[in-house]
């Protein structure tokens, strides 16, 4: 447990609010899809370990350094991650789209499985150091001094969330997206080929499950086969709390929720960190089921 003092409460926020921001794109990718579909996509952080892994494997072939390489390797994790999203929405979600939403979360849950014996078949069970050739050094915050790379990668993500947000508010496919999650019969009376909306959503969503994937991987140095399973349960954690189907919501809560983590880890206990999220998990679904800046959805989950 850190002692209280400014210059390590200062790292710890600079830190928890990297980590949100993953989690922010991981919810944001999550409500994007549920918003769309009415469906939990429970593979979600099975997408964002895969493209992690993926991308560990092409590190050796790419040929930059330093933030140029960081910029290749945030392409290439968001192409991948939509490549793996537009498969995981042909093949699982919608030959079921008139099947019981019960079938299509099983499904999900089905490939969440096969997914994570597949990377452990591929690149084993044990942990993958994760190094990007850039060493961005520290910066001076005050009384503090931290990574820059902290930084960067809270800084990425938020420009990659403000750049959903501005294709949701200013082009067309956002508009569709956004009258698709509104109402999709009646965007369908409109002529909004609801079908393609549902598969952009999925490729939007889960590119942003792939950038968040390697962030996290740089972050911490490491990638491993299981490491979509907290992604997911925290990045729907976020969700929940925000709002489902609301994107303002889960990336303001996925944000607090990173530093509520690494704040509980640092001055709690590493041990009571998760157990402390759940429980304020289940008091929301208790006391606002449509979650703190949300509203009621009569569809189940």
């Amino acid at each position: 447990m850190d002692s209280v003092t400014i210059p390590v409460l200062v790292d710890q926020l600079v830190r928890g609010l990297a980590v949100g921001g993953v989690y922010a794109l991981v919810a944001l990718g999550f409500a994007l899809i549920f918003g769309v579909l009415r469906v939990a996509q429970f593979a979600h952080g099975e997408v964002y370990m895969l493209v992690a892994f993926l991308v560990l494997t092409a590190l050796p072939a790419l040929p930059l350094g330093g933030f140029s390489q960081f910029g290749l390797v945030l392409v290439l994790a968001l192409f991948l991650g939509a490549t793996i999203g537009l498969a995981v929405e042909r093949v699982v979600f919608r030959p079921l789209m008139a099947a019981p939403h019960l079938a299509a979360i099983i499904s999900a849950i089905g490939l969440s499985i096969a997914l994570q014996y597949l990377a452990a078949f591929l690149w084993g069970a044990e942990l993958h150091p994760f190094v990007l050739n850039w060493a961005p050094g520290n910066l001076a915050l005050g009384p503090a001094t931290i990574p820059a790379f902290k930084v960067v990668i809270f800084v990425t993500a938020l420009a990659l969330l403000a750049g959903l947000q501005l294709v949701l508010r200013r082009t067309q496919l956002g508009r569709a997206i956004r009258a698709t999650a509104s109402d999709p019969e009646t965007a369908r009376l409109m002529g909004i080929n609801t079908i393609r909306i549902i598969a952009a959503a999925f490729a939007v969503g889960s590119a942003f499950a792939g950038a968040a994937g390697v962030l996290v991987a740089a972050l911490y140095g490491v990638v491993y086969s299981s490491m979509g399973i907290a992604a997911l349960v925290k990045g729907y954690t976020a969700t929940v709390i925000g709002g489902v189907g609301n994107l303002v919501g889960a990336v303001i809560s996925g944000l607090l929720l990173g530093v509520f983590e690494v704040l509980l880890e640092s001055y709690v206990s590493p041990k009571w960190s998760d157990a402390i999220i759940f429980a304020l998990l289940i008091g929301v679904l208790v006391l606002r089921p449509q979650g703190l800046l949300g509203r009621a959805i009569p569809q189940r989950l």
